[in-house]
């Protein structure tokens, strides 16, 4: 009992000067984001450390993950700490499913390092294979950010079976895998990603899923403009100069909002938009896994 009461002792005591020391780090004017080095014990070190009360000092780093996420000035630095802390929570407690919701959408921010969240993420499919946000996230990672269409197909397919997924994601994860490439497949998970965020999710985190949204909803209405504009060089053997003249053979009903804020034109045939240079871009392995596909279409 009195070791016990010892061990309990030295703990509170190395959280408390820990907390402080971070603290002071946190407040501290640095040239540039801080290292894990610098301010963190490795994963190693912390569970020895954590003297046998993993769940415990696994709280207190998912805390600070979540207070660190929490400050909006970090935001333009990326939140340096973010992928430390939940790591190092993970490690303590790999059955908590909220680090990995949270690995799923705060670790995707424009500008971070995609591995980071898949890391976690795939550390999740081995310890929390009942959970299917965890494949779905990584699905939509794989999809969204690495263009593997094909991978893509398989994680969603994965999620689709476990308890509580949506049920559309089935259909999605098929029509994935017959029809690489699609943005509405994409446009499809990003709604129900924004859709599972609560209303007082951190707003840099919803406004980046917006926008997640908005570039695929672009590419989607590229794409049955460009139809008009095909059927109309078709019909008229001659290219549409405007948009009124999509709208004139009646192959349009009205010209739709660049949902980016831009406009669009017609430029030698082909609808272009204002925000071409915010576009999706393909890599050569997603080039190489439509290419079939495109050589199929009329």
């Amino acid at each position: 009992m009195k070791v016990s009461l010892i061990y309990a002792a030295m703990l509170s005591l190395l959280m408390f000067a820990a907390h402080r020391a971070h603290r002071s780090l946190d407040g501290a004017a640095a040239a540039q984001a801080p290292t894990v080095e610098e301010t963190l014990a490795s994963p190693y070190a912390t569970r020895l450390l954590s003297l046998g009360h993993y769940a415990v000092v696994a709280d207190y780093y998912w805390l600070r993950s979540l207070g660190h996420f929490g400050d909006a000035t970090l935001h333009r630095d990326l939140y340096p700490q973010l992928e430390p802390l939940l790591t190092r929570a993970n490690r303590l407690d790999p059955y908590f499913r909220s680090i990995y919701r949270l690995a799923g959408t705060a670790l995707t921010l424009n500008g971070m390092e995609i591995e980071l969240s898949n890391r976690l993420l795939r550390r999740g499919l081995e310890y929390r294979p009942d959970v299917w946000e965890i494949p779905f996230y990584l699905g939509f990672n794989t999809y969204y950010f690495e263009h593997d269409f094909e991978k893509a197909a398989e994680i969603l397919a994965q999620a689709a079976k476990l308890p509580g997924a949506p049920e559309h994601t089935g259909g999605v994860a098929t029509r994935l895998a017959a029809e690489a490439g699609r943005p509405e497949i994409g446009l499809q998970l990003v709604e129900e990603i924004l859709a599972q965020m609560p209303e007082d999710e951190n707003d840099k985190l919803r406004k980046q899923y917006v926008e997640r949204r908005n570039t695929l909803a672009l590419e989607v209405q590229l794409g049955w403009l460009n139809e008009a504009a095909s059927r109309f060089r078709a019909e008229r053997g001659t290219a549409a100069t405007s948009l009124d003249d999509l709208l004139s053979a009646g192959l349009l009903t009205e010209i739709p909002q660049e949902p980016l804020g831009g406009t669009y034109r017609v430029e030698d045939g082909v609808v272009v938009s204002s925000n071409d240079d915010r576009r999706l871009r393909l890599p050569e392995v997603a080039k190489k896994q439509l290419a079939p596909r495109e050589r199929r279409s009329p």
